[in-house]
């Protein structure tokens, strides 16, 4: 999907910047009926709990109106700020490889998940 928007787009419009967005979810677990288990665990690799946040990593355009989300993780309080260095150098890399130039990345992630 995101190399077929990336072929449409000049040099310019190539220029993005990646975008990390935390949101509250409730906490729980609830059963569905539909694949007979328990949804609600924590998605984010090596991490365990019940999920409480939602973490999506956006790519947008810099000079023009785009974004596209590339991927989304379920989190719990506590998470491994490093996951996250992983993660993003992972995402820039396969996006430089489609034509993109990822320029910055930018969050609202709380203080306590950051990477030292």
């Amino acid at each position: 999907m995101l190399a077929i928007k990336v072929s449409t787009l000049n040099d310019t419009e190539k220029e993005c910047v990646l975008v990390l967005d935390e949101m509250f979810l409730v906490e729980g677990l609830v059963y569905d009926i539909s694949s007979k288990s328990f949804v609600g665990n924590v998605t984010l690799p090596e991490h365990n709990g019940v999920v409480n946040h939602a973490l999506v990593f956006m790519l947008a355009g810099i000079s023009s109106r785009w974004k596209q989300t590339v991927a989304y993780y379920f989190t719990s309080d506590s998470v491994n700020g490093n996951t996250f260095k992983t993660i993003i150098i992972e995402i820039i890399s396969k996006a430089e490889a489609l034509g993109l130039k990822v320029n910055s990345d930018t969050s609202d992630i709380s203080y306590d998940c950051a990477v030292t």
